[in-house]
């Protein structure tokens, strides 16, 4: 699987974000106390906490990295099921893309490989967060985990869907054209 550049750039992040959540995850650990928050409320506040263990402080990095291999998968996944079986891919325009040649699918799926990209960059971002706030929590630094991220990862979650949506049809139309696919 061939990466554009902006991909590419996106896959760094990625790795760099999944390995700076990772390493402060290391660091808070021999530092905590011997209970940790597992949960908050709405408002932040911690409402579960349980024993220090490892299993229980590197869940979050586990999920996130159990998510970096789901999102990598479903990319690599989508691109072949794409050009194999194009009836079961659900894309905008898709008379149109089931009607590209199965190169010309592949090519119209890059701007979901870009978005499974940016999505697996807010989530090392919000994981992060969380990282850190219950380790401030835990320690006493702070009473609660501020809301607010949440709120900035769906936003941003749901802005990135409208370019999103809107470079697939631009790709799956330019791409018929160039295949000389009728458009209407």
């Amino acid at each position: 699987m061939k990466f554009t550049p902006l991909q590419r750039a996106l896959v760094g992040a990625v790795v760099t974000a999944h390995g700076l959540l990772w390493w402060r995850a290391v660091h808070w650990f021999p530092e905590l106390p011997e209970r940790i928050p597992t949960h908050f409320d709405a408002k932040g506040t911690p409402d579960a906490w349980t024993a220090k263990s490892p299993l229980a402080w590197y869940a979050l990095p586990l999920i996130d990295t159990g998510m970096v291999v789901l999102f990598f998968g479903i990319a690599w996944f989508a691109v072949g099921l794409s050009a194999r079986r194009p009836e079961l891919c659900n894309m905008p325009k898709k008379r149109l893309f089931v009607q590209l040649s199965p190169e010309s699918r592949r090519k119209a799926m890059e701007p979901t490989r870009t978005f499974l990209l940016g999505m697996l960059l807010l989530l090392a971002g919000l994981f992060g967060w969380a990282i850190e706030g219950s380790a401030r929590v835990a320690m006493g630094q702070q009473r609660t985990l501020e809301p607010w991220p949440v709120f900035v990862f769906v936003g941003a979650v749901l802005a990135m869907l409208v370019p999103y949506y809107v470079a697939t049809m631009r790709r799956i139309t330019a791409l018929a054209k160039a295949e000389g696919v009728p458009l209407a």
